[in-house]
């Protein structure tokens, strides 16, 4: 994400693991997918000439389906009345953008670096002021966490999520990354626990 490359010389681990080039988890936006497609299919075209028609056909047909199944999602999403959400790290952040929701905060005092009991409060004061109370958790990160929120206010509503393709068994494509992440929202905006 251009906005969030870290500005300043010296780079160092005190600031957490920081990524120098900005938020590289573009893949978790549907949108910008979609205007990939088409330049990954021309790529893939010059590497392999005899399958291009094949390559630039299955692009143009992912990011219409992509440019049509986010409005899908996003009204969806619109529905359930949820605007912002809290997340354990900037994982989420593009798929967040492109649903019109906003990130409120992450759960971690710094990239890479988990969250005491003392911060996790911090969050829920936050959460509490903004009137928040949906957390997802990247299923890569201690699920364990999830408990401990739930100790700590029962009133949120947290999800453990897989945020690639093959992060969990069932998620086989991009449609069903995106899909289980609405899904998945829309469940705990109606108060289902993950």
């Amino acid at each position: 994400h251009p906005g969030e490359i870290p500005e300043g010389a010296a780079l160092s681990r005190r600031e957490g693991d920081v990524h120098p080039e900005g938020n590289p988890h573009v893949t978790l936006d549907p949108l910008r997918m979609a205007e990939a497609a088409p330049l990954l299919a021309e790529r893939l075209s010059e590497l392999d000439p005899p399958h291009a028609s094949q390559y630039k056909t299955n692009a143009k047909a992912f990011s219409n389906r992509m440019n049509t199944r986010v409005q899908e999602w996003k009204k969806r999403i619109s529905q359930t009345g949820i605007k912002r959400v809290v997340t354990y790290h900037k994982t989420l952040d593009y798929f967040i953008e492109s649903m019109g929701l906003e990130l409120l905060t992450v759960l971690e005092p710094k990239p890479g670096i988990s969250p005491s009991v003392n911060h996790l409060s911090e969050v829920m004061n936050v959460m509490k002021a903004k009137n928040t109370n949906l957390i997802l958790i990247e299923n890569f990160f201690n699920p364990d966490i999830a408990k401990k929120l739930r100790e700590l206010n029962s009133s949120i509503q947290v999800a453990v999520v897989p945020v690639s393709i093959e992060g969990e068994s069932r998620i086989k494509t991009l449609d069903d990354l995106y899909e289980n992440l609405v899904s998945t929202i829309e469940n705990l905006s109606r108060g289902g626990k993950k």
